[in-house]
């Protein structure tokens, strides 16, 4: 497997840890079949490809192995991140809504105003 592939089964997993994706399907019927990863999906007649039963291998292989304990610090993490944004931006907001003395804004700070 390439590092492009190697990349999709990472991403994929990491995504569907945090629930923001559902990883890496495949799924096969009599007309062709459907692949399906992280920000694309695409059906085609025929089977599909070495790479993409490989990703999707790895990929079930990487989220049912010891995945719980990192999807776990994944969540957790990607939870606090969220919650860090969103203070920022509700503190922005508030400035940019809010009369600007000179000097007191904390988010513009720049050598060119005389503070």
């Amino acid at each position: 497997m390439d590092a492009q592939w190697k990349n999709t089964v990472v991403v994929s997993s990491a995504e569907s840890c945090i629930g923001r994706g559902n990883g890496i399907r495949v799924e096969v019927n009599s007309y062709g079949y459907t692949y399906e990863q992280w920000g694309s999906n695409r059906s085609a007649a025929g089977k599909p490809s070495r790479e993409e039963w490989a990703a999707y291998y790895a990929f079930e292989k990487l989220s049912h192995g010891g995945a719980p304990k990192v999807c776990q610090s994944l969540r957790e993490r990607a939870e606090v991140i969220v919650n860090d944004v969103q203070t920022l931006s509700r503190e922005a907001l508030m400035e940019s809504e809010s009369t600007i003395l000179r000097g007191t804004c904390g988010f513009l700070k720049s050598n060119a105003l005389s503070d």
